[in-house]
């Protein structure tokens, strides 16, 4: 006997509620997909892949967030905390500009 066969299948019904719980608080692409095509209000799509991956193709009309949030933090730009504070940290010398040309964002 192993691992899986210590606990017991689920029954459809079980299934079911499983997945459909799990529907209510998360999304795929098809559902992205079809949002998009109704144009429903407020939808905002990040895409955090390389500068390279972005310029193959990306959703039309996507937010571009190269590296995702760890480089956004690690450039000094704000970030809001769950309490909803606010902080910015100094920008990190190995991963943004500190001297010389910048954004200045």
């Amino acid at each position: 006997m192993n691992a899986a066969d210590r606990v017991p299948a689920a029954t459809a019904e079980e299934a079911l509620r499983h997945f459909a719980a799990r529907l209510a608080f998360e999304t795929d692409v098809a559902d992205v997909a079809a949002r998009l095509a109704e144009e429903t209000p407020g939808i905002v799509v990040v895409d955090t892949r390389s500068a390279e991956s972005w310029s193959q193709g990306h959703v039309r009309g996507a937010v571009h967030l190269v590296g995702g949030f760890e480089y956004w933090a690690r450039e000094g730009h704000p970030v809001e905390a769950g309490g909803g504070a606010v902080t910015r940290r100094s920008p990190d010398p190995l991963t943004a500009p500190v001297n010389g040309v910048s954004c200045a964002c």
